[in-house]
Parts: C-alpha cells; sequence; structure tokens
C-alpha cells in the first residue's frame, strides 16, 4: 500500500557550481632560430627570401609525443586531459577543440619481392667489413616502392642459414618517415597533413623461426598523424570522464596560410613544394596562420563560427621533429639506409649469440607493438591532450548533484489519511466522554459490558425475542441510549423504570462494585422460588448473581 501510495525517484540537478573542460582553439609554440632576411635583384624586380638555419619544439610537446610511443597500446585521453568537477556528476555542451588525428592502413599488397645472390644483407652491413661473399648465398628482398623501404634476410630458417651456424644477424621491421603527402598511398590531398610512417615487419612465423623467410610475406603498414578540428560531447559520470567525438575535420579554410605579402616562394614551388600543403614544404615560407573550416563538422555550437588556428612557428617546429623520429642515429649509419632498422647484431662476425639493436627509440616502440592503430592513436589523444591543457580557453559546464525526489499519490492516500484521522478522532471523543461520566476504564474486562449495558425493560425484550424468534431477529430492535450518572444504558423507549434506575443508591452500586468474591452474591439453595426447582444446579446460580449484580433495585 505504501510503495503504491508513496515513492521516490533520482535525478541529476544542477546547482550553482561550475565544471571545466581543457580545450584550445589555437595552436602556439615552437621557436625558429637562424633567421635570416635577404633579397634578390632580377632584372628590375627584387625577390626577398627568410632563411631559417633550425627549430625547437616545446620541450612539453615532446615529452607528449615520447609518452604517445611509448605507451604500446591506445592512452584514454581522459586519463591526461585536465578537467574540474566538484561533485563528480557534470555535463557541457557540445564544443569543439583543435586536435591530432591518426589513421592507419594496411599495404602489404603492395609489397614487392626479389631475390638476389651473392650480396650482404642489411643487418651485416655493420659487420662484414668487405669479406667476400660465397656467390650461391642467397637472400630475398621485400620492398614498398612508394616508399623507398626494403628489408631483406638470407633465405632459409632465421637460426638454419646457408652458413650453417645457430644464430645469425636478422633484420626483424624497418620503418621511414614522409613529410609529403603525395609519397603516400592513403594521405594523398591531406591538406593538414603532419607526417607519415611506413613500416615492413617480418612474420611472426619468421621471427619464431617455425617457417622460411621467402615463403612468409612481411606486414607492412602506412600511418599518419594530421591535424583536425573534433567536436566533443564531455560528460563526467560517478567521477569519470567520457567523451565522445561527434564530428571531425581536416579541411582547410581557402582564406588562410598564405604567404606573406612581399616575400617570394619561388625556390620552394620549383622544389616540388605544394603551395595548399605548406605545412610539409621542403623551404620555409612566411605565412599566416594554418586554419581549419568549423563549417565543414556540419553542427550547431558555441563557436561554431570561431577561427581555430595554428601557427606556423608550430607546425614547422612539430613537423621537423616528427621527420627525425625515424632518422638513424649516428652510431648506426653504418647500416647505409636512411631508416629505422630493428635487427639482431652477433658479438663477433658469424658468431653464435646475437644483441637486438634498435636505430631509433621510435622504432623500438613500433617494433614492441602489436597493434600500430593503437600506438598512432595514443600519440595522437597525448598531442591532443597536452593541445588542449595549454590551451587558454577551458569549456564551462554544468555541475550536477543528485537529489531524491518523493512523488504521492493523494487518490489513494485520501481514504488512510481520513480514517487514521477519523479513528484518532473517535478515540479522543470517547475518552472524553469516559472522563466526564466518571467511568471506569475497563479496556479487556467483561464487567464493564455487564454493568453498563441495556436496562431492564430491554433485556426482557431481548430475552423474549430469544425464546421465540431466531436470534437475527434482534437487529430489528429499536434502541436507545440514556446518559446515566455514572455511565451509559440501552432501553428501548422511555420508561418509568429507567427514570427510577437514574436515583439508584450510590451506596449499593459502589458496594457492588467493590464485591471481591463473586461467591459471595450466590444465594442459598432455600431461596431459590418453588418453580426455579427443576433447574440444575449450575443453572440455579447464574439467574440470582444476574438479578443481584446488574439489576437496580428500587427502595
Amino acid at each position: 500500500m505504501t510503495q503504491a501510495t508513496i515513492s521516490n525517484y533520482g535525478t541529476f540537478d544542477n546547482n550553482t557550481l561550475q565544471a571545466t573542460v581543457g580545450s584550445t582553439s589555437k595552436l602556439t609554440g615552437g621557436a625558429l632560430y637562424g633567421a635570416s632576411l635577404y633579397s634578390e635583384q632580377d632584372g628590375h624586380s627584387v625577390q626577398r627570401y627568410l632563411d631559417v638555419d633550425g627549430d625547437q619544439i616545446d620541450t612539453d610537446l615532446q615529452k607528449a609525443i615520447i609518452r604517445g610511443f611509448a605507451t604500446s597500446e591506445s592512452m584514454n585521453i581522459s586519463t591526461q586531459l585536465a578537467w574540474t568537477c566538484p561533485t563528480g556528476n557534470c555535463t557541457w555542451p557540445v564544443y569543439a577543440s583543435l586536435a591530432v588525428c591518426s589513421e592507419c592502413y594496411d599495404v602489404s599488397n603492395l609489397l614487392r619481392s626479389s631475390s638476389i645472390n651473392g650480396s650482404w644483407p642489411m643487418a651485416y652491413r655493420d659487420q662484414s667489413g668487405g669479406l667476400p661473399l660465397d656467390p650461391r648465398a642467397k637472400l630475398t628482398q621485400y620492398t614498398l616502392p612508394y616508399a623507398n623501404l626494403t628489408i631483406d634476410n638470407w633465405e632459409g630458417y632465421r637460426n638454419a642459414t646457408g652458413q650453417n651456424v645457430s644464430s645469425e644477424p636478422t633484420a626483424y621491421m624497418v620503418a621511414k618517415s614522409e613529410m609529403q603527402s603525395n609519397n603516400t598511398i592513403y594521405f594523398k590531398g591531406y591538406e593538414s597533413l603532419l607526417m607519415s610512417f611506413s613500416t615492413i615487419k617480418a612474420d611472426t612465423g619468421y621471427m619464431s623461426n617455425l617457417s622460411m623467410w621467402q615463403d612468409e610475406r612481411p606486414a607492412a603498414m602506412e600511418c599518419g598523424l594530421f591535424l583536425c578540428l573534433q567536436a566533443y560531447k564531455t560528460t563526467v559520470e560517478s567521477g569519470k570522464l567520457v567523451e565522445t567525438i561527434v564530428a571531425t575535420t581536416r579541411r582547410k579554410t581557402p582564406r588562410s596560410w598564405h604567404i606573406t605579402e612581399g616575400m617570394s616562394s619561388t625556390d620552394s614551388t620549383a622544389l616540388g613544394a605544394l603551395n595548399w600543403n605548406p605545412i610539409n614544404s621542403n623551404e620555409f615560407d612566411p605565412r599566416t596562420d594554418f586554419q581549419l573550416d568549423a563549417s565543414d563538422l556540419n553542427i550547431s555550437f558555441p563557436g561554431a563560427n570561431g577561427a581555430y588556428n595554428a601557427t606556423q612557428t608550430l607546425l614547422y617546429s612539430m613537423v621537423d621533429y616528427l621527420n627525425g623520429l625515424l632518422t638513424p642515429e649516428n652510431d648506426f649509419n653504418v647500416l647505409d639506409v636512411d631508416y629505422a632498422v630493428v635487427y639482431d647484431k652477433s658479438k663477433t662476425f658469424l658468431g653464435r649469440k646475437t644483441i637486438r639493436q634498435y636505430t631509433t627509440s621510435t622504432i623500438q616502440s613500433l617494433y614492441l607493438s602489436s597493434h600500430l592503430d593503437e600506438t598512432f592513436l595514443g600519440v595522437a589523444n597525448s598531442m591532443t591532450s597536452y593541445f588542449r591543457n595549454a590551451g587558454t580557453h577551458t569549456q564551462k559546464g554544468s555541475v550536477q548533484h543528485w537529489t531524491i525526489h518523493y512523488k504521492i499519490r493523494w487518490p489513494f492516500i485520501a481514504l488512510p489519511v481520513f480514517v487514521v484521522f477519523g479513528g484518532a478522532i473517535l478515540l479522543g471523543v470517547s475518552i472524553f466522554q469516559t472522563y466526564e461520566q466518571g467511568m471506569a476504564v475497563w479496556r479487556d474486562n467483561i464487567i464493564a459490558a455487564m454493568v453498563y449495558s441495556v436496562n431492564p425493560n430491554t433485556r426482557s425484550q431481548l430475552r423474549q425475542m430469544l425464546r421465540y424468534r431466531r436470534l437475527d431477529d434482534v437487529g430489528d430492535l429499536v434502541v436507545h441510549m440514556h446518559e446515566l450518572e455514572d455511565g451509559v444504558e440501552l432501553s428501548t423507549a422511555p420508561d418509568p423504570d429507567v427514570m427510577r434506575d437514574d436515583n439508584i443508591d450510590r451506596s449499593s452500586m459502589s458496594s457492588s462494585r467493590r464485591v471481591s468474591n463473586i461467591d459471595s452474591l450466590v444465594p442459598s439453595t432455600s431461596q431459590i422460588e418453588p418453580e426455579d426447582q427443576g433447574y440444575t444446579s449450575s443453572q440455579a446460580l447464574v439467574s440470582p448473581i444476574s438479578t443481584t449484580t446488574l439489576t437496580n433495585t428500587p427502595h
């Protein structure tokens, strides 16, 4: 009954506190040094150029990139993003922020294989020292032609080569970065491309010495990082940040990234740099900010008409740093390749024990990763978190607290409430009347019913009805309640006897109520009338008691 009349439910209600989450509409940072302006005169025209000797990426951005590559699985952006929510339950309206996005594609079908006799594999190039090689020794190369990326090993099992030794120097993975989108397969036309990465990794069967090199094709991947604009729907639920990407765009606005007036891009254009994609230009030309088109998100949100820019200094220094991640360090230039390699190097030439070598720290992360798409997603999330945390613009959200609401169904509760209050009123009136009439409070004693019941006339009629009729007919008898000085009684009609009963001597009533032993009221057998001698002993005792106890005898 209670559940039908009163129920409760909880809701998250807003309060006056405020929640914040990081976002950014402009990317700045980095530094260029050694810049010099010079001019050249050609006929009647003067061309001015800006030359830059070097650049420096921000230290915190560098840490974010390294942290992303160091994590083998994708890093959840919620673990890095700065936000505040006083109650642990907050919501934000849809908003946009600059970010870094990633994509990965399988390009294994583009691998080309070839066999070569009488040549050292790349893993031996730092040790061969020009030693003669058996011309019958045969190796197999796998190449990605568009990336100019090759991996090779001697044919056969990894630990059972033609030299018949137990362990040989072996190449396991190669990787190369590319800043020009035209030199990629899946990132052509990406105006905001920061860097693409191509990799070739040996098959696990060969690395486990279960299959021969020439029988198991390696796996090739192409992954890219590019600048993007993302719209987010952010909530905090029970202290946990949850972000949903509503829309994404990488489209550049046509009015942005123009060469500064008075400067020339003749040289960079001659070198093949694309005027519409100068983030990856081979030459430095002073330009306006790179701006992404928020209207391409095709959604309505606060700030949809605002500008989302990245400065040239930031982009130039960031791209240059990403390009160097897979450039071999000086100690590994002996391999004579311009890309990163993972290989086994023997302690002694043609020795039996090898040491795993990584020509860069980044390729070590790529080699240890079981899912490159998750690794590059982790890098993108780490960079995005840095940009959003470093941004000066934070998104304001609503703080919610859990509130319990009670719902009362008044039609269901009206009757119980009426019964309760009605019973309380009746009880109060009964107590008051009992007190006013001086009646004893005998709640559980039948004697009270015997003392305060019906008058003799009514009792006589009831007995007559019981003797000649059915007991159910008693309900048709009409009675009236009369108040006495010390109680009430019921009578069928006003009766002189009833009026005389009102003047009963108080002393006799008191002595009757003070009888402690009911046996003292039982008359002796000699007092029974002759017509009652036919009763049993128990019956003979009842009638005198009733007459003595309940009948008021007038003086």
